[in-house]
């Protein structure tokens, strides 16, 4: 998104050659957007899974761990962003 606000005033997302959502990078963020990603890295011999992932999800319950490796790393997804032409 930082490039497209660099180069232009006004964003288009095509979805199947069909033009979905026209606006602001702005508008497109506040209508579109409305998740984040955390990474989580931890000390050899402690469990990311095992002590981070229960503790993350105890405070925001939507989160889901979308990638792992070993157990040392977990990106976790906190909310999930809308998608153009669903509201």
């Amino acid at each position: 998104m930082d490039e497209a606000d660099a180069l232009g005033s006004r964003l288009a997302i095509m979805v199947a050659g069909q033009l979905v959502c026209l606006g602001t990078s702005q508008h497109l963020k506040s209508a579109y957007g409305g998740g984040y990603e955390m990474e989580v890295k931890v000390k050899d011999g402690r469990s990311v899974l095992a002590e981070v992932v229960p503790f993350v999800v105890g405070l925001c319950p939507e989160a889901v761990v979308l990638d792992t490796a070993g157990e040392s790393y977990a990106k976790i997804g906190l909310g999930s962003p809308r998608k153009p032409g669903s509201q």
